[in-house]
């Protein structure tokens, strides 16, 4: 069990938050859920934070040498509180799953083609070995594609990466059908 060990947003101190493999906040609005979700996934823990806030995406990027520290320093803006800001930007599937090793991204692929649709990574131009990559989800780019469809594939990339060993997800039920809702609550489980 973790324990609030100083004042968190509105969070008291000596706030205790169960352990285990998968951890369910439910309650009415405002009643510090996504203040809790946050304070678990600060520094300097390994976990990461899906805000609700994951519908903008990427739909390409140039090839970079620090393309790994660009994606680092991400992670670390959005383990930072800052309590100006209402939410966070929610890690961007495109850049984390193109920064994924080939089989990490290939499981990704796998799971969103069984339970989620056809998804496809390309080449912007395919005769170039060094062209820029270019992602596909049901023949779209991902920012042509619907809300629920970026919002669970920003979840699931984060959510299969290895990398990780734990995930908070902020309301991963938010812009998705009740279908869909299912399948992610599986897949989470």
């Amino acid at each position: 069990m973790a324990t609030v060990t100083t004042q968190f947003r509105n969070l008291p101190a000596g706030l205790d938050i169960p352990d285990g493999d998968l951890v369910v906040f439910s309650g009415p609005n405002n009643s510090g859920k996504s203040s809790i979700l946050k304070y678990i996934a600060k520094e300097p823990t390994e976990f990461d934070y899906v805000s609700p806030r994951r519908f903008d995406v990427s739909s390409e990027m140039s090839i970079e040498p620090n393309a790994e520290q660009q994606r680092h320093n991400l992670l670390q803006q959005r383990r930072q509180d800052n309590p100006n800001e209402s939410e966070k930007q929610a890690p961007d599937p495109f850049r984390e799953l193109v920064s994924m090793s080939n089989d990490d991204r290939q499981r990704v692929i796998d799971w969103h083609n069984h339970y989620f649709g056809a998804l496809t990574v390309e080449r912007l131009e395919p005769s170039n070995d060094f062209s820029a990559p270019k992602i596909l989800a049901d023949g779209r780019i991902l920012p042509q594609q619907g809300s629920g469809s970026r919002a669970v594939l920003s979840v699931l990339v984060r959510l299969l990466d290895p990398r990780l060993p734990g995930l908070c997800i902020d309301e991963p039920e938010i812009g998705i059908e009740p279908v869909t809702q299912r399948r992610l609550a599986e897949l989470i489980k």
